[in-house]
């Protein structure tokens, strides 16, 4: 366990963790009143001066709560009532300074047996934070967790827009309420407030908002401080550093790779008398030099650089000098030049060799990258049309489950039994009609769509000994039957043409996703992790056929039921600041049909994943 810092006096201390004892306890301190009849007049000298000691540093967390509960049995409190009013503290007062007391509180609430995972998740800072440690405070405050990583992300950049003052607040709140389309958050007013509020709130307390790069550098400047200030090195360490350090010094320094270049301007340099001794006219002489060999400049140009004023970029030779400086280097150039070509020929054709190599390479990534979609499609296409045949094939069949539905399933029979009543069988020589055998075509049309439907009861077909074969008897809602006895008096379809009828349509899978229901989700397959993988094996088949396609299907996905009843604990998570798996699970307990906490993580999970 680290040992905290001891703080001689109350100024001491941090400013943040100033404020809060200042400020935002007493709303604390005043609900320990209210609540466990504790006595105004003692309650600095029994409440806040043993907590402020504990923050002090002058004891620990542990020896605090000894003397609270003794404080407190003078008060003729029983067993429950004190230990609530000891965790009411824990919760209230010592849980947001948890990064200030460290280890001392966590062993504590383990020793003690306390659960702290549903306590709110907001702490004070004291300490430097991140634009992106900024928003991630902001998202726990506000209390959505569930919030994706491309919201949080937006988030950080009017963090940081706000502190470098590129935007006033008033824009910061109108950028929040944008839709996440437009670049904003899609939150409402209520919330782009207080997001504003805390964010305002941190600077005024003097909060110290850094970048990530300035965040990493203050990391490691505390790291090594810490290290320092733990172990210093021995008198035997250090002399041993210094003969290390003398070694090294002494050691060469490894060869700079000299070119044909820096061989040819050195000689040329080397040969020329009287060369100025100031640095910057040097440094200038060796890059005229270099220009001229490098064949930036013809010898012309060069005789005119040395003559030119060193005023504006020449040497400020007389004619005479200049005349025969430009013979030296021109000697220079003839000798060397060769050598300087071929070299940078091979530069150029090294640099072209690895231009290619990378070409092939990214070539041969974006062919398998190909190859690899191209298969996937394959295998989806596959899984498709294997999915339509065992489809078909149980409505051919008249297949049907014998296994009892799950309990959700039952309930949602229930409430389509109440909603549409009692199934009769069909009329009009539909249910149970008995046929040769390749008769009933349009009996077993109708039972595909009614079964895709999920509004008929079916029963296998059998054989009636020496009479064909008996349909599967059909059965439909009362408000069906007499539509369809309605349809049977129809005229009859002239010179080929059918008469128009309100049979079901396939709906593509755009339609399916939109209409996809908590019951359909379930039955997709075993685990939430399989149904979201067929919804996006969906979205990435429509995205395969054009991408407004798959935008298409994505905001049908968003208008779904399932998405629906997620939003809806969603909204129940943000006001009431519990987290949406508790609300889910309360629920379910009250007999409520909705997500469980798997299907809510994989919903996260998958939504994360969904990008424009």
């Amino acid at each position: 366990m680290t040992t905290r810092k001891v703080y001689p006096r109350f100024m001491d201390m941090p400013q943040g963790i100033q404020n809060f004892f200042m400020e935002a306890v007493d709303t604390a301190y005043d609900s320990l009143l209210k609540d466990y009849s504790l006595s105004p007049e003692k309650l600095f000298d029994d409440v806040e001066k043993p907590i402020l000691m504990c923050a002090l540093g002058a004891k620990n967390v542990g020896l605090t709560f000894s003397e609270l509960d003794t404080m407190l049995k003078t008060y003729n409190l029983d067993d429950a009532k004190r230990k609530a009013a000891l965790e009411f503290l824990l919760k209230n007062v010592f849980w947001p300074l948890r990064d200030f007391y460290g280890d001392e509180l966590t062993v504590y609430l383990r020793e003690q047996k306390i659960e702290s995972s549903s306590w709110p998740q907001t702490r004070v800072l004291y300490r430097p934070v991140s634009f992106s440690g900024v928003a991630s405070e902001i998202v726990n405050r506000l209390g959505l967790y569930s919030m994706g990583q491309n919201v949080r992300t937006q988030l950080r950049q009017f963090v940081s827009d706000y502190v470098n003052q590129k935007s006033v607040p008033s824009q910061i709140k109108e950028a929040m309420m944008r839709t996440p389309d437009f670049g904003g958050l899609g939150f409402d007013e209520k919330a782009a407030d207080k997001a504003l509020e805390i964010l305002q709130g941190f600077k005024t307390a003097g909060l110290e908002i850094l970048t990530e790069e300035a965040y990493a550098d203050y990391l490691n400047a505390q790291t090594s401080k810490l290290a320092q200030s733990l172990r210093q090195p021995s008198g035997q360490e250090a002399a041993e550093q210094a003969e290390i350090a003398t070694i090294r010094a002494a050691q060469p320094a490894p060869p700079r790779i000299v070119t044909e270049l820096d061989k040819a301007v050195q000689a040329a340099i080397e040969a020329i008398p009287d060369r100025p001794t100031d640095a910057y006219l040097a440094n200038r002489l060796q890059n005229v030099v270099s220009s001229r060999l490098r064949d930036v400049r013809n010898a012309g140009e060069l005789l005119s650089l040395l003559q030119r004023d060193s005023k504006v970029g020449g040497m400020g030779l007389d004619r005479d000098k200049a005349n025969a400086w430009s013979a030296i280097i021109e000697k220079a150039y003839q000798e060397h030049r060769g050598q300087i070509e071929s070299e940078e020929r091979g530069k150029l054709e090294t640099q072209l060799a690895e231009q290619k190599r990378k070409i092939e390479d990214r070539r041969r990534q974006e062919a398998e990258t190909h190859a690899k979609w191209y298969q996937e499609k394959i295998k989806s296409r596959q899984a498709q049309e294997q999915e339509r045949l065992k489809l078909a094939e149980a409505i051919k069949k008249g297949w049907q489950t014998q296994a009892p539905p799950p309990p959700v399933e039952q309930k949602a029979a229930a409430a389509e039994k109440k909603e549409l009543g009692e199934l009769v069988p069909a009329t009009g020589g539909v249910g149970g009609r008995t046929s040769d055998v390749g008769s009933g075509q349009g009996v077993v049309e109708s039972q595909k769509s009614k079964v895709a439907t999920g509004t008929v009861g079916m029963q296998p077909a059998t054989r009636d000994a020496g009479r064909g074969t008996v349909e599967p008897v059909v059965k439909v809602s009362a408000v069906t039957a007499q539509m369809a006895a309605q349809a049977a008096g129809a005229p009859k379809p002239v010179d080929g043409v059918k008469p128009s009828v309100g049979a079901p349509k396939l709906q593509g899978l755009v339609g399916e996703l939109a209409n996809l229901s908590l019951p359909q989700f379930r039955r997709m397959g075993k685990t939430p992790q399989e149904a979201t993988a067929k919804i996006l094996q969906r979205l990435e088949t429509l995205k395969q056929e054009s991408f407004e396609n798959k935008m298409n299907g994505v905001r049908s996905w968003q208008q779904s039921p399932v998405m629906k009843a997620y939003m809806e604990l969603v909204a129940k998570s943000f006001k009431s600041g519990k987290p949406i798996a508790q609300i889910a699970e309360t629920e379910r307990s009250a007999g409520k049909d909705t997500l469980t906490p798997e299907e809510i993580e994989a919903l996260v999970s998958m939504n994360n994943q969904l990008h424009f």
